[in-house]
């Protein structure tokens, strides 16, 4: 537990370079500075949060946070490698993740955590409706993915007014 409240503190800190190209960077080198208010839990961010927004989870399953991070380019998953982030994962907008949409000028990510299976996942939303993103290797899946329309028990799922 100390060990992940040192390494919160250190993500608390950093400036993560990120990219507005349309391409990924060669050199993995991106220009874009995160601000991190506070890192003791995992993150959501307010519906229409500017891009840059982040989350903090244990993604891959070892036992320390990695940020899902988000830009005008399209999102990407960093990971804490001494004292500098080493990306697991950098996809532009278009990339479709199963069958979500990554477009980063929706989508709203929206909390981070173990939300269905234990590890790290993303919930995020858009004006189709709403999606949990898993990582799954180099790449994210989507174990649950339902429209605006569908109803949960009662529910009735729109993205448009819904608060979550």
């Amino acid at each position: 537990m100390a060990a992940r409240r040192r390494a919160r503190a250190r993500l608390a800190a950093l400036t993560v370079p990120l990219s507005s190209a349309s391409e990924t960077p060669a050199d993995d080198s991106w220009d874009f500075a995160l601000e991190v208010a506070s890192t003791n839990a995992p993150h959501s961010s307010p519906k229409g949060g500017a891009p840059g927004a982040f989350h903090a989870a244990d993604y891959d399953n070892d036992a320390a946070a990695e940020l899902l991070v988000s830009s005008p380019w399209g999102a990407g998953l960093l990971k804490l490698a001494g004292n500098t982030m080493k990306a697991l994962m950098l996809y532009p907008n278009g990339t479709r993740f199963g069958g979500w949409l990554l477009n980063t000028a929706d989508n709203h990510f929206m909390a981070s955590g173990p939300l269905s299976d234990g590890i790290g996942e993303v919930l995020v939303t858009s004006p189709w409706g709403l999606g949990i993103l898993a990582l799954s290797g180099t790449t994210m899946a989507s174990p649950m993915l339902q429209p605006n329309g569908t109803r949960f028990s009662g529910w009735l799922l729109n993205t448009a007014d819904n608060t979550f």
